[in-house]
């Protein structure tokens, strides 16, 4: 009988050995993905593979989670597939996660600097959500007050009919 149970748990392990290296491929084949879509073209053919790009945060993960799963495990050297794409794809590792192993420059602080502004406005309270007639000149003068080099605004519109409204010419 102990037999039987021993047997059974070789079997189990084999099993999960094969599922854990299945998973390992398939978290390198999905970096390795994410990294072609950072370098794809997407001007000349648009395509669904671009679309990975959104993900390749959570494929890192992925891949660190198997390097580690199989450092605790008997195959130690199934922990490379996922050291190979994890240096293939390096510079897409390094765009998110904001790191450089090899450069050895810092960056000084300096007084001159970018400011830069992003708000929604709401379309300037066009439909007048907040009952309020001065929300659209307490936004520009607060606009104004902050002096932002770069002023990024979310639900902006302009009106062709009257280029006045909401404060094209003033922008």
């Amino acid at each position: 009988m102990k037999k039987n149970g021993k047997h059974y748990g070789i079997i189990f392990l084999r099993l999960l050995r094969k599922a854990a290296l299945l998973i390992n491929i398939a978290a390198c084949v999905w970096l390795l993905l994410c990294f072609m879509a950072s370098i794809w073209d997407v001007g000349d053919k648009p395509s669904y593979l671009s679309l990975l790009s959104f993900s390749n945060v959570f494929a890192v993960f992925a891949n660190i989670f198997c390097m580690a799963f199989w450092l605790f495990s008997k195959k130690k050297l199934y922990l490379l597939f996922s050291l190979i794409s994890l240096g293939i794809s390096y510079p897409i590792v390094k765009a998110s996660f904001g790191f450089n192993l090899f450069n050895t420059e810092r960056a000084e602080n300096t007084e001159l600097g970018l400011k830069v502004m992003t708000w929604n406005v709401h379309l300037f309270d066009l439909g007048e959500w907040t009952q309020n007639k001065q929300s659209k000149n307490k936004i520009v003068e607060f606009i104004e007050r902050q002096d932002p080099d770069i002023v990024c605004l979310q639900e902006f519109y302009f009106d062709n009919d009257n280029p006045n409204e909401p404060y094209t010419e003033i922008f």
